[in-house]
């Protein structure tokens, strides 16, 4: 039986922040996360002290399984405080990971040229994205591609990891547009989430 796709309710913790549901989101953000870094990694966006796990820190696949919920988090909290609003289309999940994954593969095509590729992916982001585009989705786009680069730029600043050519602080250019393709992706998670750990046939 299929699963069903569903809007998480306004007051609603999702089924995803969870202890089931962190038992779903962390293998599957550290799988991904630890995916597309290395893929920064061998294109030479990124570069690790002390790697060990072909390029990468014995960290970084703890570090996106922290990130995974994270950022679903950060998706429930505009829900919570403005409210979804009914009407708007719910984001497909495979639509959502396939323009992230093309997004952050173009950052690993292109980061040489950092302000070209910055305005490519926020405006590709903002044709796509009207539709869906509501006070709480806004919030958590906005927030995330403020939050995210900040986070990293820290995490850089200890020397753990560093950017090849960063902008500012330590980070791209093009880091924060990459981050509104996360919250859409965190959207489309948080919604499909609620159909698949709703299931009787899950847990």
């Amino acid at each position: 039986m299929p699963v069903t796709t569903q809007p998480v309710p306004r007051a609603a913790l999702p089924r995803a922040l969870t202890p089931k549901g962190l038992l779903v989101t962390m293998p599957i953000g550290a799988a991904i996360g630890l995916g597309l870094d290395r893929v920064h990694v061998i294109s030479g966006v990124l570069e690790y002290r002390d790697p060990v796990l072909a390029g990468q820190a014995w960290w970084v696949p703890f570090l996106f399984a922290i990130a995974a919920p994270l950022v679903l988090l950060n998706d429930y909290v505009p829900r919570l405080v403005l409210g979804a609003k009914a009407g708007v289309p719910v984001r497909d999940v495979e639509a959502e990971a396939g323009w992230f994954i093309a997004a952050y593969l173009a950052t690993a095509l292109f980061w040489q040229w950092p302000w070209l590729l910055a305005a490519g992916l926020a405006g590709v982001w903002l044709v796509r994205s009207r539709r869906y585009l509501r006070p709480d989705r806004l919030a958590a786009a906005v927030g995330l591609a403020v939050t995210g680069p900040i986070f990293e730029a820290t995490l850089a600043s200890t020397g753990g990891f560093w950017y090849i050519t960063p902008d500012f602080f330590g980070v791209p250019l093009w880091l924060a547009p990459l981050y509104l393709y996360v919250a859409d992706l965190a959207a489309a998670l948080v919604d499909w989430l609620e159909g698949v750990l709703a299931s009787p046939s899950v847990g």
